[in-house]
């Protein structure tokens, strides 16, 4: 038979996740639970409502984009111990295909939102 002692008991709380706190935690971690909680306990990043708008440079992306999967996929499995030199010749091609025109790009766009104030 359960006892009070080892009975736990939690709370629902009203949020999107319906996270689940053992009411049983000793004040120090309750503490912790609650600051986490606590939105000001945060500071919003600067950039995190950003969207990259990749009309401007649709072309560029979709040639770069099979020249960097295929690098990817080889560099992330640790397919090839010459790793430096695949990774520099990816870039000088995707350079050649229009990159620094995508990096022109976002920071175009970046500049813009932060200069209107992140929104």
């Amino acid at each position: 038979m359960e006892t009070t002692a080892t009975r736990r008991r939690y709370e629902l709380t009203w949020n999107p996740s319906l996270s689940r706190i053992n009411t049983n935690q000793d004040a120090e971690t309750l503490k912790y639970l609650a600051y986490a909680k606590d939105k000001n306990s945060y500071y919003q990043i600067p950039l995190s409502g950003f969207i990259f708008d990749t009309n401007p440079v649709a072309t560029e992306i979709a040639k770069i984009t099979p020249k960097l999967q295929a690098a990817a996929d080889i560099l992330m499995s640790g397919l090839e111990p010459k790793w430096r030199e695949l990774a520099q010749k990816a870039n000088k091609e995707m350079r050649d295909l229009g990159l620094e025109n995508i990096r022109a790009e976002v920071i175009k766009q970046v500049q813009a939102y932060l200069d209107a104030g992140g929104k």
